[in-house]
């Protein structure tokens, strides 16, 4: 997998640091990264944090590995986390609220919770009224956690102690396919998506989906990856595994429904895992850890609510799209579109990524950027006008190919013979500002 083009400032500026090219100064983002801003439904910053947060699973192809753990590039996703968390705990702090005033043990709660939530929900809509495409939608924005089912919350196993591990080990030990590959539940999800003709690679449709899906899928990245948040990690798990039994029955007779039962087989294993995997998240897991140690109820609580309000407004987005006749999938940009200027630069708009003859990157959030094809420019790649200045004998006119749909590569008549190919690992690069 590629890193995920750029949707924004934020992750422009990311991905070029990521690629090796001129460091980035941090503190200019300070109004895209204040802490009060409502990030949830805000693509740049959701695509940037999601990709921060894959360099700990699968990596990209383009990005050296040596990036996961860079110190600088972990101070940076902390800004980005703290705006994130800030958004998650204001969204999520009124159903927290309603599950402390609720009587009785931690499941009966839990699932007094879930049978009394009224909010939208697409798997209802996928058994009774959704079409072939929708459904095929619904199968894309889930396949950006499915294809990596149970990793998140594995990431709490060596953080969990006695009885609530063995438990979790035992939850994600059916997770994986119980010794048995071709019952893996990301194994199983992808045998889905090709039984409908889409691609089961992973990370195929991550440029597809909005910044809510990509919301859903930073929260439990971000609750697994912090041990000071195991509590809310396991929180959501519950609320996950209570909220996926009867979704996944009714998803399972919309395939069927639409003559897409070989689709079906993934839904089918989750009626009834997850009926077993409530009753472990909740009895053998979230309770213990509660009698162990009462001090983690908020942070359970957080995961809970969280969970099941972000899901929330994932099924208002779906079907919100979907009943105006729409699609839920990301607007799709437009194609990079070049223009020649004769004795000029070559005008392109829908550009988001130049890569110059040397390998470096050059994301662009202009609407139409002016390519210096002169080679004199003092802003290089891009065009300042000297190309009107200069004596007709001495211009010289760079190619531009286009190599994707939103990039293009720049090559250079006469490209400076000191200058070779881009850094492949953050050792070689010339590393990150460091925000502090």
């Amino acid at each position: 997998m590629l890193l995920p083009r750029p949707r924004g400032p934020l992750s422009a500026a990311l991905f070029e640091q990521l690629h090796g090219a001129t460091p980035v100064s941090w503190p200019s983002f300070a109004e895209e990264l204040r802490p009060d801003r409502a990030v949830l439904h805000d693509p740049d910053f959701q695509i940037a944090l999601w990709s921060l947060y894959e360099l700990h699973y699968a990596g990209f192809d383009d990005v050296a590995d040596s990036w996961e753990w860079a110190p600088d590039l972990l101070s940076i996703r902390s800004q980005f986390e703290q705006v994130f968390e800030t958004a998650v705990r204001n969204v999520a702090d009124p159903l927290a609220t309603a599950f402390d005033r609720l009587e009785g043990d931690f499941p009966e709660r839990l699932f007094a919770l879930v049978a009394a939530a009224d909010g939208p929900s697409a798997a209802r809509y996928v058994r009774v009224h959704a079409t072939r495409s929708q459904v095929e939608e619904f199968l894309i924005h889930r396949s950006i956690y499915t294809l990596k089912e149970a990793d998140p919350h594995s990431w709490c196993i060596p953080r969990l102690q006695g009885a609530a591990k063995v438990a979790l080990v035992e939850l994600q030990f059916d997770e994986y396919g119980a010794g048995r590959p071709s019952r893996q539940h990301a194994r199983m999800f992808a045998d889905s998506l090709s039984a409908v003709g889409l691609d089961a690679r992973y990370g195929a449709y991550i440029n597809a989906v909005p910044a809510i899906t990509l919301a859903v899928n930073n929260l439990v990245n971000f609750f697994g990856l912090h041990r000071r948040l195991r509590g809310a990690a396991m929180g959501h798990l519950a609320a996950f595994e209570a909220t996926s039994s009867l979704p996944a029955r009714d998803v399972a007779s919309g395939l069927h429904r639409l003559g897409l039962g070989a689709a079906a087989g993934y839904f089918d294993e989750h009626v009834e895992a997850d009926a077993v995997h409530e009753q472990l998240a909740a009895r053998s897991i979230c309770a213990v850890m509660l009698e162990e140690d009462p001090s983690i109820a908020e942070d359970v609580a957080l995961g809970i609510a969280a969970c099941m309000s972000l899901d929330a407004f994932a099924g208002e987005w779906l079907l919100g799209h979907w009943k105006q006749g729409g699609s839920s999938l990301a607007p799709a940009q437009p194609v990079v579109d070049v223009l020649a200027c004769a004795g000029g630069p070559a005008l392109v708009r829908n550009l988001t990524l130049l890569v110059d003859d040397a390998g470096r990157h050059h994301p662009n959030t202009r609407p139409v950027a002016a390519v210096c094809r002169c080679e004199k420019s003092s802003r290089w790649p891009w065009c300042d006008g000297t190309h009107k200045i200069l004596p007709e004998e001495s211009k010289q006119e760079s190619q531009v190919e286009v190599i994707g749909s939103h990039e293009l590569r720049l090559r250079r008549v006469s490209p400076p013979a000191s200058e070779g190919a881009r850094p492949t690992s953050q050792a070689q690069s010339s590393g990150l500002t460091s925000a502090s």
